[in-house]
């Protein structure tokens, strides 16, 4: 609200008035100036009788005379206003700065002032509202919301965003999402209802099915939400969805659908295996086999049977991780052998077995093969040649420091848990979470060996890709506490500032990029202006360029 609109409203809520010339004795507003702030009132829910300057009793008006009698209006004013609705869904800086979308100074400066007037305290780094004034703010902000919506419209609110069902060709504002987007993405499902958002940004494939999981309200809408997962997920991008999961707060249902789809347990979430089956038959779909390790054992031997000299093969996934006995099953088999004269001769072995390179899911280009996959059957082996998707590659510490399983001229060599976490953390796939939570729990990690293995990867690295390991770190440290991760939050920091300002950024530029916190940034700015790797170009905004 605007300080006129409050000013309105405290003398309103206070005395009934007969004219605007009234208003002005009191206030000594200009007619147009107070003629704006009712209007203004009305769109806050405010209703008036016919003289257009008494208010009549409402839900708005019960809430605003309740906040009257034992706080000042102004906590309402402009910017403040935002942050009181940001903090009925966020308690940390950065996020209420995300959803205001105000420097973190400004959010701070107004959230000083609304400590000092007793509607918001602090407890470890973190802003709530009392107690006493969440039901108030809620229902003021719900009843804005709702007053701005289509009149026939369940609203569910999530983390401040606005999701809502409607009848079919209904939705007149935002976009639609979840089920009602499920055809654009080759799962035919003809809904009852629109299910929509209130946005105007472009909605990726990320969005559609993490906003599915959200408004899901049966075992069926889940299950469609499985099948949606199974058709597209080779194009979800497991960075980016993880981060959607993380920020509505439904990364465990997420975790239980990825085990619904590996052992048929269904939580009580899910229907049972027996329909599940049944209706991934209908969309054409499939479960993947899981390989245990005799099956892994008898494919070595295979192998082993057709080698006719030496060959060093690195597993660096669950495979591994079976053969430690720290898991029992595994879907695919993924390999890096360490030259591209080891990769042809196993490449060659494939073949003879049966199998057949996929490529649609293979990358490479005309001088890296950066992921080369291998079928047969349900079947599925991934192989990198000295580096994995273009990102870390097979080290002389890694060699160095991985255990052997022989069989015959075939060599499986087991990299370490450090380096197995390393790699799990990058890549992000489905399960993977679960296997460094796994591997913490059960064994003692060195967990210098792992900081000094990231820092050497990050430095071989052209691009922000490692940024995502910083994502599944903050999941697994929520359950597993991770010693190094404030020093590795650091360390990106820094030398990702270096990255993306070798093009001039502004710092709300840098802060939209990195993800991180506006105060978090400018201290490393200006640490590394000081030491003369960035430099400030003068302007509005301010730029840094890396030297």
């Amino acid at each position: 609200m605007n300080n006129s609109t409050i000013k309105v409203l405290e003398v309103i809520l206070r005395k009934n008035y007969e004219s605007l010339k009234e208003f002005n004795r009191d206030l000594g507003l200009s007619l147009s100036t107070i003629s704006e702030a009712i209007l203004n009132l009305k769109n806050y829910s405010f209703e008036f009788d016919n003289s257009g300057y008494k208010l009549i009793s409402n839900k708005m008006l019960t809430n605003f005379n309740n906040l009257l009698n034992n706080y000042n209006l102004n906590i309402f004013k402009d910017a403040r206003e935002s942050i009181l609705y940001s903090l009925l869904f966020f308690n940390k800086l950065n996020d209420i700065s995300g959803y205001v979308n105000l420097s973190d100074i400004h959010i701070l400066r107004n959230l000083n002032y609304l400590r000092e007037k007793g509607v918001v305290y602090i407890k470890d780094e973190s802003y709530f509202l009392k107690e006493d004034l969440k039901p108030i703010i809620k229902d003021i902000f719900e009843t804005i919301i709702a007053k701005s919506q289509e009149s026939d419209a369940e609203l569910i609110i999530k983390k401040g965003i606005i999701f809502k069902i409607l009848p079919k060709g209904k939705l007149l504002q935002g976009k639609l999402t979840a089920f009602s987007k499920f055809n654009d993405y080759g799962l035919i499902y003809y809904t009852v209802s629109d299910y929509g958002v209130d946005t105007k940004e472009q909605l990726s494939i990320e969005d559609i099915f993490v906003h599915a999981l959200l408004l899901s309200n049966s075992k069926k809408d889940l299950v469609l939400c499985t099948c949606f997962y199974l058709k597209n997920k080779y194009r979800l991008n497991l960075t980016k969805l993880r981060k959607k999961l993380s920020h509505f707060e439904i990364y465990p249902v997420y975790e239980k659908m990825i085990d619904y789809i590996r052992t048929g347990a269904d939580f009580g979430l899910f229907l049972p295996k027996k329909e599940f089956i049944r209706i991934l038959n209908e969309y054409d779909l499939s479960l993947d086999l899981l390989t245990h390790k005799e099956n892994l054992i008898s494919f070595f031997e295979d192998l082993e049977k057709l080698i006719n000299i030496p060959l060093k093969v690195y597993l660096i996934g669950g495979c591994n991780l079976v053969l430690r006995n720290l898991k029992n099953v595994t879907k695919d088999i993924d390999v890096i052998v360490n030259s591209e004269t080891e990769y042809l001769y196993l490449e060659k072995i494939l073949l003879s077995l049966q199998f057949v390179r996929d490529t649609k899911l293979s990358n490479q280009t005309e001088h890296l093969r950066i992921r080369m996959v291998f079928k047969k059957d349900n079947n599925q082996i991934d192989v990198f040649v000295k580096r994995v998707m273009n990102q870390i590659f097979l080290n002389d510490s890694m060699i160095k420091k991985s255990e052997t399983k022989n069989f015959g001229k075939l060599d499986i060599k087991l990299v370490s848990l450090e380096d197995i976490i390393l790699f799990k953390a990058i890549a992000g796939r489905e399960g993977d979470i679960e296997d460094i939570s796994r591997i913490i729990e059960r064994k003692d990690i060195n967990w210098n060996y792992l900081y000094n293995q990231f820092i050497l990867q990050f430095d071989n690295s052209n691009d922000l890709l490692f940024l995502s390991i910083l994502d599944t770190f903050d999941i697994i440290n929520k359950t597993n506490p991770i010693p190094i991760l404030s020093k590795i939050e650091r360390f990106v920091l820094e030398k990702s500032i270096l990255f993306v300002c070798k093009t001039p950024k502004s710092i709300p530029k840098i802060k939209k990029i990195l993800e991180f916190p506006d105060h978090t940034i400018r201290n490393v700015i200006n640490k590394q202006v000081k030491d003369g790797l960035l430099k400030s170009i003068l302007g509005k905004p301010m730029l840094f360029q890396t030297i």
